[in-house]
């Protein structure tokens, strides 16, 4: 769930891992959509045809996290933003735990987990995002370097230390 901190720090964190990516005609996965701030970035970007906004709009799931128990009109303002691009945006209120059952396996040039920062939940993401992720697709995700969540530690021991960190505490691993 992306609260921007520091709205244009997080743009251009964004920004800047859609540039090292470096690619366009992509489909994206965003587990953790919240207001649609991460996704109106990346849509602005132009490098992807479709994205998947995965969250189920409901919060109480980590109490270390703002956005986990501030939830009330959250759903509807995505809404508001994501009626202007029905072509591009592709809403699917669910469980990250669903992914499986979700979308085939090699479907998505690139993942982004912004959802449950918990550990356990971060190893759980990856893992089940993996094999959704085509060859030479990448897996990035939020606060990679934020101190109050175990993002860091969960992405190390799953995918190893990230291919690229940026100044939003985006990270990003290219999966061979």
């Amino acid at each position: 769930m992306n609260i921007m901190r520091n709205s244009e720090e997080s743009r251009q964190g964004l920004i800047n891992l859609v540039n090292f990516i470096g690619k366009e005609g992509l489909t994206m996965l965003e587990i953790g959509s919240y207001l649609g701030e991460s996704t109106a970035i990346f849509l602005k970007t132009g490098s992807f045809v479709k994205i998947h906004c995965l969250d189920f709009w409901s919060g109480g799931y980590d109490p270390k996290d703002y956005a986990s128990s501030h939830m009330s009109g959250v759903e509807s303002k995505f809404d508001y933003f994501a009626k202007n691009h029905p072509e591009k945006i592709n809403k699917i209120k669910a469980n990250s735990l669903e992914i499986p059952n979700l979308f085939d396996d090699d479907y998505f040039d690139f993942i982004y987990i912004d959802g449950d920062h918990s550990y356990e939940a971060v190893k759980r993401d990856i893992a089940n995002c993996l094999p959704k992720l085509k060859k030479n697709g990448y897996i990035a995700g939020h606060d990679y370097g934020y101190s109050l969540f175990n993002v860091k530690q969960a992405v190390d021991e799953t995918v190893g230390i990230p291919d690229g960190v940026f100044c939003d505490n985006s990270w990003v691993k290219k999966i061979l």
